[in-house]
């Protein structure tokens, strides 16, 4: 194996931590699955108190999806939805790209979610 491919061959972990932006696993009942370190950061949360909670309560303080939700605009459409959006936990306006995952046949099962 060369060097280049060497270099390359790193772990999705390596490459999901190395991402300064906001990055979460979501499923499509928008629990989020994972979470990178700059979500830990900028939340102040801990990752268990991130994983298994639905992603509009650590960014929107609801109890349910904002009407201009781009996660269930991707469910809708089955392709990335951008959108900027206010975080009222955070404070800010952020702007967000939802990518939907696929199954082998070709279902949407997860997204990921990058603000």
């Amino acid at each position: 194996m060369s060097r280049v491919e060497t270099e390359v061959n790193i772990d999705w972990e390596q490459v999901f931590e190395a991402i300064s932006d906001l990055a979460l696993i979501v499923d499509l009942d928008h629990r989020i699955l994972s979470a990178n370190r700059a979500v830990e950061k900028t939340t102040g949360l801990k990752r268990r108190e991130i994983i298994g909670r639905k992603c509009y309560e650590i960014y929107h303080d609801k109890d349910h999806p904002p009407s201009d939700c781009p996660h269930n605009k991707m469910i809708a459409s089955s392709l990335p939805e951008t959108y900027e959006m206010e975080m009222e936990s955070l404070g800010r306006s952020y702007l967000v790209t939802v990518t939907p995952i696929f199954s082998a046949s070709g279902q949407v099962i997860q997204s990921i979610h990058i603000a």
